[in-house]
């Protein structure tokens, strides 16, 4: 049995947190959300985020310096949280900067359905974690076209995936990550998923600027945080300050600034190609 802390009790957060629970693990939770708090507090789901699976036993609070324990690892991957949580067999990268500590850690915590595979490179994990969100903000435009039945389709979608992830395969490794981290579930397997599976918050955001949606009206209607509406922002910036010419994630920026429609935005992006 393991002793985990788990900072933030999002979908992600919880679904991880109920999988180590049922797979024997004494797990501990952090949250800045009252309601989530009281919620597992009070009735051991957490309602906000994922209220179809129990996170009974998961202890839970608002102060960073209790949850706080070992050497922090960063875990992320091809992981939608629902399917996570009821038992779909699902895989991740468990980066930590010793990577015996990650070794450990992916031979600890792996259970019968969440293989983690572990990495030494969590800088490079996080860069992609948050670039992948950028990608599938901007596949969703696709779907939003498609639902307006203009230029949407796959075709359009996969030219969009194929741009997207050219651009990563640049800008990461300057940004500080290992270039094979590109290759794996923190990579090319995250960027898969969210931007394909209905799930995908940040998929959904793009759907809903796609249709013509304001980003202020599609952020309204939005549940849950889209970080790729920050992360596009965090990195045209870091790529303006390091002189890194961005086409893909300026266009998404172009977009979100509402000087060009979503329609436009995709034929930049196909241009590309």
């Amino acid at each position: 049995m393991a002793h985990i802390a788990i900072l933030g009790l999002g979908n992600w957060g919880t679904a991880v947190a109920r999988m180590w629970l049922l797979d024997g693990h004494q797990v501990k939770g952090w949250t800045i959300e009252q309601e989530v708090y009281e919620s597992i507090t009070m009735n051991q789901i957490n309602k906000k985020y994922l209220p179809e699976h129990s996170v009974e036993g998961l202890e839970v609070t608002m102060h960073l310096n209790e949850a706080m324990n070992n050497p922090l690892a960063v875990v992320t991957g091809p992981t939608i949280a629902p399917e996570a949580a009821s038992g779909v067999m699902t895989t991740a990268l468990v980066a930590s900067e010793d990577e015996s500590v990650a070794k450990k850690l992916a031979e600890t915590l792996t259970t019968q359905t969440f293989i983690l595979h572990p990495a030494s490179d969590p800088a490079g994990a996080e860069l992609w974690g948050a670039f992948k969100n950028v990608v599938a903000l901007t596949c969703g435009l696709v779907d939003g076209l498609k639902l307006k039945g203009t230029l949407g389709g796959d075709n359009l979608k996969a030219a969009i995936f194929m741009a997207g992830f050219k651009e990563g395969c640049i800008l990461l490794p300057l940004l500080g990550a290992k270039a094979e981290v590109a290759f794996g579930p923190a990579g090319l397997g995250d960027l898969y998923v969210t931007a394909t599976s209905p799930y995908g918050r940040n998929r959904s955001m793009g759907e809903k600027l796609g249709t013509g949606l304001t980003l202020e009206q599609a952020l309204e209607e939005m549940h849950m945080v889209a970080e790729g509406v920050r992360a596009a922002r965090m990195f045209i910036r870091r790529a303006e300050d390091e002189n890194i010419s961005t086409p893909f994630t300026k266009a998404i920026n172009t977009l979100l600034d509402g000087d060009i429609d979503a329609e436009e935005c995709c034929r930049r992006i196909v241009a590309l190609n």
